[in-house]
């Protein structure tokens, strides 16, 4: 029995299935990410994890695989290991290597560090990424922020941006059912604390509806960890 069938059979206990599971380690994905999938015809749930997940406890593996299965389905379950997974999954920015600060993003870091978080916060990995969907994520595995290259004629609104995935990075993420939330009440209360936010807001719109159509706004949009 490999690790994906037994974390199906721990989620789903007792249940009757004719499934076969196939499960391999791929060294193509950023961070610690995975992707799963069902295939009917074949009667096989087939799933490929980062290589970054060997050597890892066969436990906080488990509860990685059964979040995969547990969203593949859209089933609302939790399990010890999945919270053995999530546990580790905020600790690891802890340990994550720093070893990419892009100079500009990293001046506007200090910055913003200091104006909000009384220079108190640790620098993470900062990347640019030619990407304007989203404007700026934050990854939680490997403490990296990035931040879109539509933004760099843009200074204050990257600022702005930054200062949203670092809030990312001091409060987290907390599970709802099949999500990790990261948008909480918290969240937005101390977000808008930046200076003229809703002008910024609509000009971060604006500058997204100039460049191509956008699929979700920026500020509706969960953080996701599982890339």
């Amino acid at each position: 029995m490999n690790l994906l069938e037994e974390a199906y059979t721990r989620l789903y206990p007792g249940s009757q299935q004719s499934l076969s599971f196939c499960l391999d380690y791929s060294g193509h994905f950023r961070g610690y990410g995975g992707v799963i999938k069902l295939h009917v015809f074949q009667k096989q749930l087939s799933c490929k994890i980062s290589t970054k997940w060997e050597g890892v406890s066969e436990s906080i593996q488990i509860g990685f695989l059964q979040s995969l299965i547990a969203k593949l389905n859209k089933t609302k379950r939790s399990t010890v290991e999945m919270d053995l997974y999530l546990q580790y999954i905020r600790n690891l920015s802890k340990h994550a290597v720093k070893y990419h600060f892009e100079p500009e993003l990293s001046t506007a870091f200090d910055m913003v560090n200091t104006q909000f978080f009384d220079g108190v916060m640790d620098k993470p990995n900062l990347r640019w990424r030619n990407s304007k969907n989203p404007l700026g994520t934050y990854e939680y595995a490997t403490d990296t922020i990035s931040i879109s290259t539509l933004l760099t004629p843009h200074p204050h609104l990257l600022k702005y941006v930054l200062y949203h995935e670092m809030l990312h990075k001091k409060h987290g993420f907390k599970q709802s059912g099949l999500r990790q939330c990261s948008h909480g009440a918290v969240f937005r209360a101390e977000e808008r604390k930046f200076p003229e936010w809703e002008r910024l807001e609509k000009e971060l719109t604006r500058l997204v509806s100039q460049h191509g159509s956008l699929k979700e706004s920026f500020f509706s949009r969960l953080t996701k960890i599982l890339e």
